[in-house]
């Protein structure tokens, strides 16, 4: 069971909280109140308007944005048909327990170069020219941050983007296991 650590969010209020939540209805659960918690990956498909392709595609175009490691962190992508399933079952599936937490993503989780080659390949969205390992890009996000009320534009990276970027491992393997669940809907 993976524990959200505030700590190591400073960087993103909204993540923050998620962790604040997660780890507040992990501590109050019990046998009176039972609670489930799925963490999605990163919403793609039509009409999706938010996640990380929206927010990398545009930035991708500036030919400003970097390979982040080589681009070999995986991107955990899920279409929306398969995040109503994964509700679904998981509202239908019996509690063993007072807290459940499960990742929710497609049925394979391509890597970043592999989801930035394909936006290349098929749209013509540049590929980046150069590489920074993570620790290069959170500082240059966070320059960015500092110099964004005295510039016109806005950030071209955000520290929450080079969050998303970040392993996470995530598969689905306990939600199968637990409640049935398989992605359909691929990448």
């Amino acid at each position: 069971m993976s524990v959200a650590d505030e700590r190591r969010l400073k960087l993103w209020p909204h993540l923050r909280n998620v962790a604040r939540l997660e780890n507040y209805i992990r501590d109050h659960a019990n046998q009176k109140c039972e609670m489930l918690n799925l963490r999605v990956g990163l919403f793609a498909g039509q009409r999706y308007r938010l996640g990380l392709l929206p927010l990398l595609v545009p930035r991708l175009k500036t030919h400003l944005v970097p390979w982040v490691a080589n681009g070999s962190t995986s991107l955990p992508i899920i279409a929306g048909s398969d995040i109503g399933n994964a509700f679904s079952q998981a509202a239908a599936s019996p509690q063993q327990i007072s807290y459940r937490s499960y990742n929710i993503v497609g049925p394979d989780v391509p890597t970043a170069r592999e989801v930035i080659s394909y936006l290349n390949e098929e749209y013509g969205i540049p590929k980046p020219h150069f590489n920074v390992p993570f620790s290069i890009a959170y500082l240059f996000a966070r320059t960015m941050k500092l110099i964004d009320p005295i510039v016109p534009w806005e950030p071209l990276v955000t520290r929450s983007i080079i969050h998303l970027l970040e392993e996470t491992s995530a598969t689905n393997e306990r939600a199968h296991i637990d409640l049935g669940f398989t992605a359909k809907v691929h990448w």
